[in-house]
């Protein structure tokens, strides 16, 4: 949400549209970028002040990074005391309008407070800074964070859980058709994995079960003589590629790089250390 300016302001207030102060500033510069799986945000904070340098540096004020995307509802605020700061976002909690705003929040109250740089309007004044008193206006701009068709943001998407159609086989196996990764289970396997599939606490197990052990298969196979060349036309051949892409390299250089073990998890966001972390907290939301 873009922060409303108003110039009467009942304490001194620093930053765009502000006139208490004669010389100091407070200035932010806001950058975002998206790669496989997450949001990016970068800050970098000028603030010329002496006496809020001070409380910056004893945590008594800090700077504040308001994260906002109105068609997912996310909205976070970020704190920090540096200069220079860097953001993570969960991708898949992003999409459309990412709106970022910026500010100088007390901290922890402050008795007293006053600057040899006030106007003349506050010259010689003092004031209680109460926590979470916003005292500073930095910058305000705004991301297009879109989800293009095709995007690896769902993984379900390239995978297929299916009954085995022979029902002599005890054991899952993999199929690598034109359009998804096929995963066949057994009846009883299958009638199990529908029953705790619609548990999300359990959606990340469910993946590092099936999923990454079904994604080393298929990159094992690209990596195989005239792999690329089988596979290369297939719906989620093309869909990890895309996601790789926009790391910055090829599906093909990524898995040469990299153990496939270690691949499948990165394609797939993490799923074995999440799936653990929440076994082991028992935490039942679905957040990333």
């Amino acid at each position: 949400m873009q922060p409303k300016l108003n110039k009467l302001y009942a304490l001194p207030m620093l930053g765009r549209d502000s006139d208490s102060y004669e010389t100091s500033h407070f200035i932010t510069e806001i950058s975002a970028q998206k790669d496989m799986h997450t949001v990016i945000i970068k800050m970098h904070t000028d603030l010329q002040n002496k006496e809020l340098e001070q409380l910056v540096d004893d945590g008594s004020v800090c700077y504040a990074c308001h994260v906002e995307c109105s068609q997912t509802s996310f909205r976070q605020v970020y704190l920090t005391s540096q200069s220079d700061d860097i953001f993570h976002i969960d991708a898949s909690l992003i999409n459309g309008k990412l709106e970022i705003s910026t500010f100088l929040v007390v901290n922890r109250v402050v008795p007293n407070f006053t600057s040899t740089d006030f106007t003349k309007e506050y010259a010689g004044l003092s004031f209680t800074l109460q926590r979470g008193l916003v005292i500073g206006i930095g910058s305000f701009t705004s991301f297009e964070v879109e989800k293009h068709q095709g995007e690896f943001s769902d993984s379900p998407s390239i995978f297929s859980i299916v009954l085995d159609a022979n029902k002599r086989n005890n054991e899952a196996h993999i199929e690598l058709t034109d359009h998804k990764i096929q995963i066949c289970l057994p009846e009883k396997a299958f009638r199990n994995y529908r029953m705790v599939s619609r548990a999300p606490q359990y959606m990340e197990t469910i993946h590092s079960m099936l999923l990454v052990p079904a994604l080393m298969k298929a990159l094992i196979e690209i990596q195989s003589p005239d792999g690329v060349m089988t596979h290369q036309d297939s719906r989620w051949f093309k869909s990890l590629d895309a996601a790789c892409q926009r790391g910055g390299h090829s599906l093909t250089d990524f898995i040469k790089s990299t153990d496939p073990f270690i691949a499948a998890q990165k394609l797939l966001n993490g799923p074995l250390v999440k799936g653990l972390d929440k076994l082991a907290t028992g935490d039942d939301s679905d957040e990333g």
